[in-house]
């Protein structure tokens, strides 16, 4: 079955502490080197790919301690094969994102700067399809699966960055392909910093609300009486 293995260097911006977590983006310039594997030791295939501005980190900036993490790889990048997979060259991943969810636990191991965590209950969802460039075989539909996984994994608050192990991204039977063997695709993830994402507390988001409908409720005031007084 197709199993992926992705290890992810992340940074981000330090920044003064906040009451609440603080919600980190990552840099456009973020990249993955992903290599697929057919047979222990026989790499058929080799690509990089970016992953989108959306995908963050939230941390808290007193403890350091990793909150919750959204990665999501660039759609639609193609991982070109060097021998056919049942007689098919192309991998399309249309999709796939790694995120914790209400249910997921990242477990600090250790103290000090740079400690070893355990992730676990981390939902990862994944639409994939394959093709033929040599068109001999018509294109496969798109296979959409979401399952939890868990991993290892290490912080280092002095270099800003965090490293994911064995991270489970994908199921493709062989046998669907005619195939005895599975493929696994596994990833580095490069990850720069990005500029910090702040979330208000429920309260706060609340209290902001409550001054943004009284603002626009003085202003229709304003632009009432002064419609009265040209009138």
């Amino acid at each position: 079955m197709l199993s992926l293995s992705i290890l992810v260097s992340s940074g981000w911006l330090p920044s003064t502490s906040h009451a609440v977590p603080a919600s980190y983006g990552l840099q456009p310039s973020a990249q993955v080197d992903v290599t697929v594997i057919e047979t222990p030791g026989t790499t058929i295939s080799t690509a990089t790919i970016g992953l989108e501005t959306t995908s963050t980190i939230t941390v808290d900036d007193v403890t350091m301690d990793i909150l919750g993490l959204s990665f999501v790889l660039t759609p639609g990048s193609t991982l070109t094969l060097n021998d056919p997979f049942g007689g098919y060259d192309d991998i399309l991943l249309s999709a796939v994102s790694v995120s914790t969810t209400g249910g997921s636990a990242i477990t600090r191991q250790d103290l000090g700067d740079i400690y070893t965590f355990v992730a676990t209950g981390i939902e990862v969802q994944a639409t994939y399809s394959a093709s033929d460039t040599s068109a001999v075989n018509p294109p496969t539909g798109s296979q959409t699966i979401s399952f939890l996984t868990n991993f290892n994994g290490v912080y280092d608050a002095n270099e800003n960055s965090v490293s994911l192990f064995g991270v489970q991204l994908g199921v493709v039977p062989g046998s669907s392909f005619g195939e005895s063997q599975s493929l696994i695709i596994q990833g580095d993830f490069s990850v720069e910093g990005g500029a910090e994402t702040f979330v208000p507390e429920p309260s706060t988001g609340i209290l902001l609300s409550m001054g943004l409908l009284g603002l626009a409720r003085m202003g229709s005031r304003v632009r009432t009486n002064s419609q009265d007084g040209r009138g």
